[in-house]
């Protein structure tokens, strides 16, 4: 019988509705709770004697399992992986040795056929040449010495260097003689060698005594017997070179059919080998997609012994956590369900208690416009109504009718027939009707004269405002001509930030004192924006005396104010800009531009300066407009706008939870930096509609991922100045179809420094349909420890700048602190900017839960993420393994 595990892992739970008026999805949970899943021995049941086996759960069975050394032979006699390897392994060695001991001795007997030849074709054969040409030069030498042979001449006289040749032949033809082998092939070479060497012998002993006549015939016949040595030698010699070759040929012929033999052998043994691992893996990566698909029912029959194992224990064990976590979920979910009544009861008592003490006279209608509501200022201000009133009675009521009246949204001014003049303001609701507001604004238009008097002046500074500006400005060109100054405040955001709008108020109060005392006969000075101011001197100067009158402002409002126990020292920047004498107020739209220009010049070029107007501001204004145009664009086509991906990752199990959205702008000429454009959208009124595409864009690539992957799409500060963002969102999340919880939005700290009531009321409701909300660049710029509790932030995201530079203990400092605050708050971290390991690695071991940077991944492109996926995917099991104290498998490292 085959030992084996099986596993039976209960079914995920399901959504279902939230009321459970009969219990019936507690009871299911009560009755997955007594059945804790885990790995189940069959062998168990019918011996309950036998070793128990620990559940899926248990972290000590899962070591003793991982520990457990694998058997070689399963219990159906079937060898093991492992096992195949090994026999595999020393199977192709075996073969392979002999294949090259088989080889060894082959290049052994072909060296020394080669060597044969070499010896006795080349040494020899060379060296026999080398005899008989040492002889016809001997005798040549002779000649040449001793001259011509005379009748009768007896006695040979050798010179002693010819002595020395004649004896170093003799040596040759023995040595030759003694390379020669003893075949039958050999013997008449021999023969002939023999009788040279007697010649020559006779030749050299009777030298003294010999006719030189006598001596040239020994040496002919030596010569002769040498030659037909050679003769002899040469077919020999070529049967000797074709033996050698057909050993060659043999030999390779032989070592080309082991190795085919062996390359088989080893493409068997893979064919073998693949078969017995792909088959358990493909299994595990069946389970391993169910299991991901939501599936947690599948049954996991582990064989003891039998290949993936440890992977099928694995994969049981995360089928059964998965399970128990939704169980908890489900749970935690019945039990917020509990208490929704009575925070119900709460916000309906709030929200009466909100009404009844409104300044303002309310009324809401639902869709049929029936009344529904109305608040107690109105009835005090009109008398009571009853709710309920239908169509009809609302247009004969001489009050209601009045909302009826007023179409679409907004603030309409009526007036009674008592006199009295309402301010009415009607809102949509959602799921249709409408909310109307009414205030007496009777009063205001007692003052009409006062207010006469502030739409030409500012009401703060009592200076004139743009509109009295732009007058004076329009006579003087009709005049003679102007010069414009225009002034900024540097450094009054920071005031006015750190301590108040009431001491940025008086601060500028002070400096229209400033200002106006340093006028001149006919100069106007003029406030015309926020912080910014314009003086008009009625006459164009050259940019001497120009100069000296900006250098005047800036000196008098650098000096130090004293304001409520406050010293404020601030600068100015100023433009200057002069027109031509024969100037016409048609101009004045064109000289507020260049005071502009020559303003924001100044400012750019270090502020508390002045700068004078050059023809070249107005080209870097048009290539600024050209970027405009061509952003409008790409913003009504959106085929030049993408959305890169940048993951977040989970700091324990490297896996990705989910990712931002980047926006980038893809010219023709290249792609523009989102720091270039990103201004210019704000600037003008295209952030808005740009952050639309973005969301809508992005979730719509979000519906293609996995469930459990989140989407974070960054919001500008410019986008909630428009009223709709909300309803906005909304209908992109309807629209797309999207799971609310996937969608976070991230938004930065400076928005809290504009309206805030109406932000956090927009959070407030984005956070009700489900939307996490994130502060992103944490620790920077405006941060205050009162955003985290006022606001309903989910998560924060700490700085770039403090990552990379952990190094500094202060940075360090400030990480550990967020996390800390942030978990005692409830509130999730993430932390941006890691790019090394060891950032990763410090970011871990300070607890931070949640990271994202160029060391997981740099942003891509939709297309990218399944590769993103895997490979952290990869990673993680990696990790998983090297924590469980098992090498990762072959399998895993593919995945």
């Amino acid at each position: 019988m085959t030992e084996g595990r099986e596993c039976s892992c209960p079914a995920a739970p399901r959504r279902q509705p939230r009321r459970d008026p009969c219990g019936t999805r507690r009871k299911a949970a009560e009755a997955a709770r007594q059945d804790d899943t885990g790995l189940v021995n069959r062998e168990t049941r019918a011996k309950p004697k036998s070793a128990p086996v620990a559940a899926a759960g248990s972290r000590g069975g899962n070591r003793r399992h991982a520990t457990r050394r694998p058997k070689q032979v399963t219990a159906d006699g079937r060898m093991s992986l492992r096992l195949k390897l090994v026999v595999s392994c020393t199977t192709l060695a075996v073969v392979a040795m002999a294949v090259g001991g088989w080889a060894h001795s082959w290049q052994r007997d072909a060296d020394a056929m080669t060597a044969r030849v070499v010896d006795i074709g080349v040494l020899a054969f060379d060296r026999l040449r080398g005899a008989e040409l040492s002889l016809v030069a001997l005798k040549a030498d002779e000649a040449l010495h001793a001259g011509p042979i005379a009748e009768g001449e007896r006695r040979l006289s050798l010179p002693p260097e010819l002595v020395d040749r004649l004896a170093a032949t003799m040596a040759d033809l023995a040595a030759i003689r003694a390379l020669l082998p003893r075949d039958d092939i050999y013997v008449s070479i021999d023969a002939e060698l023999q009788g040279a060497e007697l010649h020559l012998d006779r030749a050299w002993k009777s030298r003294a005594d010999m006719s030189r006549r006598k001596f040239f015939e020994e040496l002919d016949r030596t010569a002769n017997d040498i030659a037909a040595a050679v003769r002899e030698a040469r077919p020999g010699l070529a049967a000797l070179h074709d033996a050698a070759k057909r050993s060659h040929a043999d030999g390779a012929r032989r070592l080309m059919a082991g190795a085919v033999a062996t390359l088989m052998l080893a493409v068997a043994s893979v064919l073998v080998l693949t078969r017995s691992a792909v088959l358990p893996l493909r299994r595990a990566e069946r389970l391993a997609r169910a299991i991901a698909s939501g599936k947690l029912h599948n049954r996991i029959d582990i064989v003891e012994g039998a290949e993936g194992k440890g992977l099928l224990e694995a994969l049981a064990s995360v089928q059964s956590g998965m399970a128990e976590k939704l169980r908890h979920v489900e749970s935690t979910r019945l039990q917020q369900a509990s208490g929704y009544t009575e925070t119900i009861t709460t916000q309906n008592a709030r929200f009466q208690a909100a009404l009844d003490n409104m300044s303002q006279a309310l009324c809401l209608f639902d869709r049929d416009r029936d009344l529904v509501v109305v608040n107690r200022r109105f009835e005090e201000m009109f008398g009571k109504r009853r709710i309920g009133m239908g169509l009809e009675e609302v247009r004969q009521d001489e009050i209601l009718k009045l909302t009826l009246a007023a179409n679409g949204t907004g603030t309409f001014l009526e007036t009674l027939k008592d006199g009295r003049t309402l301010a009415l303001s009607r809102r949509g609701v959602v799921g249709g009707g409408f909310v109307a507001t009414m205030e007496d604004v009777t009063e205001r238009f007692r003052e009409d004269e006062v207010m006469r008097h502030l739409a030409s002046h500012d009401p703060l500074t009592d200076l004139p405002n743009r509109m009295r500006f732009r007058e004076h400005l329009e006579a003087a060109l009709l005049d003679r001509g102007v010069t414009v100054l225009g002034l900024d405040l540097d450094g009054f955001k920071t005031v006015n930030d750190a301590l108040g709008h009431p001491i940025g108020d008086k601060l500028l109060q002070e400096v229209a004192v400033r200002l106006r005392a340093c006028l001149e006969p006919g100069e106007l000075v003029a406030r015309i924006g926020g912080d910014e101011f314009a003086v008009v001197l009625p006459v164009p100067h050259d940019d001497e005396v120009c100069a000296a009158r900006a250098e005047a402002f800036i000196a008098v409002v650098g000096q130090p104010f004293e304001i409520e126990g406050h010293w404020l020292s601030i600068g100015v920047s100023v433009g200057i800009a002069t027109s031509s004498p024969d100037a016409n107020p048609a101009l004045s739209d064109e000289m507020l531009m260049r005071v502009d220009l020559a303003l924001y010049s100044a400012k750019g070029e270090g502020k508390n300066t002045y700068r004078f107007y050059r023809r070249e501001m107005t080209d870097k204004l048009q290539r600024r407009r050209e970027m405009e145009i061509s952003l409008r664009a790409a913003v009504e086509n959106g085929a030049e706008l993408e959305l890169f991906y940048q993951p977040f990752v989970e700091a324990d199990r490297g896996m990705v939870s989910g990712f931002e959205a980047l926006l980038r702008w893809r010219r023709p000429g290249g792609m523009v930096s989102p720091g270039e454009f990103i201004p210019i959208a704000e600037d003008v009124g295209l952030m808005h509609p740009i952050g639309l595409w973005v969301l809508r864009t992005a979730c719509l690539q979000a519906m293609t991922w996995p469930e459990h992957l989140t989407v974070s799409v960054n919001l500008s500060p410019i986008q909630f100045r428009n009223v709709d963002l909300f309803r906005d969102i909304r209908a992109i999340v309807e629209e797309t179809g999207i799971e609310p919880s996937r969608l976070q939005l991230e938004v930065t700290e400076s928005l809290m420094l504009e309206n805030a009531d109406a932000i956090l009321a927009t959070l407030t409701d984005l956070r009700s349909l489900g939307i996490r909300i994130s502060m992103d660049d944490f620790g920077t710029g405006y941060s205050s420890l009162g955003y985290l509790t006022r606001y309903p932030f989910d998560k924060v995201k700490i700085d770039q700048s403090f990552v990379r530079r952990m190094e500094m203990s202060q940075n360090l400092a400030v990480i550990r602190s967020v996390i800390n605050l942030s978990e005692a708050l409830g509130i999730a971290v993430i932390a941006e900017g890691v790019e090394t390991e060891e950032h990763y690695a410090a970011l871990k071991a300070e607890g931070c839960p949640e990271m994202q940077g160029y060391h997981f991944s740099r942003p891509v492109p939709p297309s990218d993420i399944p590769a993103v996926l895997m490979r952290t995917y990869a990673t993680s099991l990696r990790g998983e393994a090297k924590r469980a104290g098992r090498p990762a498998r072959a399998g895993i490292s593919a995945a």
